[in-house]
């Protein structure tokens, strides 16, 4: 096989590897992107129990009940940022619950 033969038949190998490869990224299913609806939920406690000062109970179900909740309707937890509030002279903590679901999927 003479060198021009053997240089042609490379050119042409990688030419059509090329072109394959440049179809299979164009087809691929990550051409497709996914829409996210979001949602916050937020819990508030307080470190005296309501009860004791008087006052009825706020809220009526626990964090376990209103995760599940959310769950079995597709909701997915993706943050949870907690901080401390002073209110009254008593520690208030504040829990700020974030979920996401999926909505549709778009192409690119």
């Amino acid at each position: 096989m003479s060198t021009r033969a053997l240089v042609l038949t490379v050119f042409v190998a990688m030419t059509l590897l090329g072109g394959d490869a440049i179809l299979a990224q164009a087809t691929r299913p990550g051409d497709t992107m996914q829409l996210w609806e979001y949602r916050t939920e937020v819990a508030r406690d307080r470190a005296v129990p309501p009860e004791s000062r008087g006052e009825p109970r706020r809220g009526g179900g626990s964090a376990d009940a209103m995760l599940n909740a959310w769950g079995h309707e597709g909701w997915e937890l993706v943050a949870v940022t907690r901080r401390e509030v002073r209110v009254d002279d008593t520690i208030q903590t504040e829990t700020l619950y974030a979920f996401k679901r999926p909505t549709r999927v778009v192409s690119r």
